[in-house]
């Protein structure tokens, strides 16, 4: 029987990216995103290459507790027990500390700390029957090295490897190991839209920002999504059974 995945944040960028690797890998993926158009159409691509789709449009911004247990249900249902989990949705809005408001606070926590928790827990007792599971948080270089105004997604991807690590701890002995990878800059649409923010509001052009962001990086370049994919195939394989309750960082400082 395949292994049988979700991936959250799948429609586009990072998420698309570890979605066609663990298909391509053999797994059976449960595809989550907000883009109805962008799910349907991943979840046709995989299943013309013969891969196990299942899709659902879905708004971690409001997700509740119940919905996050009907959502694995849902899963288990069309596709079997879930043994791994890839929580990739996330937002990020720079904004100073003094024009942060209460909302968009708000947002981020729920979307990049508090979804990921509540879908932790409502897959969580399937993978602890199977005696096997593998959660990987992709949380941000931004966790341990952040940049001024982005306090609201520092706070919450910061949080998320804290989640990490005690959750780690918690069920590593009984065959669960829980994972984050902490991208540096991805060329994703995400960052674009950084980029054009940042612009917009310093007067500079994109590609300026684009640069000055960053050289910051080790590596002075821009990730693939399909590099973060390939970080996240190796967590949830069997020969990464042993490693647990990590941080990496790739493409970072």
């Amino acid at each position: 029987m395949k292994r049988v995945a979700i991936v959250t944040g799948a429609n586009r960028g990072i998420g698309k990216a570890i979605a066609r690797r663990l298909a391509a890998d053999g797994m059976a993926v449960a595809l989550l995103g907000r883009r109805t158009d962008e799910l349907n159409g991943l979840r046709e691509e995989l299943s013309s290459a013969g891969a196990a789709a299942w899709s659902k449009s879905c708004d971690l911004r409001t997700l509740e507790s119940a919905a996050a247990s009907d959502l694995a249900h849902e899963i288990q249902m069309a596709l079997g027990p879930v043994e791994v989990l890839i929580n990739n949705a996330g937002i990020a809005v720079s904004e100073p500390v003094s024009r942060m408001s209460d909302p968009l606070w708000d947002e981020h926590m729920a979307v990049n700390l508090t979804a990921p928790f509540r879908l932790i827990r409502a897959v969580l007792p399937q993978m602890l029957e199977l005696g096997t599971g593998r959660i990987v948080n992709i949380a941000s270089v931004a966790a341990e090295f952040p940049l001024a105004y982005a306090c609201a997604y520092a706070a919450s991807k910061a949080g998320l490897v804290g989640l990490t690590k005690a959750l780690a701890a918690e069920v590593g002995a009984q065959g669960v190991t829980v994972n984050a990878v902490c991208p540096g800059w991805v060329d994703t649409e995400m960052a674009r839209l950084g980029f054009a923010r940042a612009a917009a509001k310093t007067g500079k052009s994109v590609e300026e920002i684009a640069a000055k962001l960053v050289q910051g990086s080790s590596q002075r370049r821009m990730l693939a999504p399909s590099e973060v994919a390939d970080l996240v195939a190796y967590l949830v394989s069997p020969e990464a059974s042993a490693v647990n309750g990590q941080a990496w960082i790739i493409g970072g400082p």
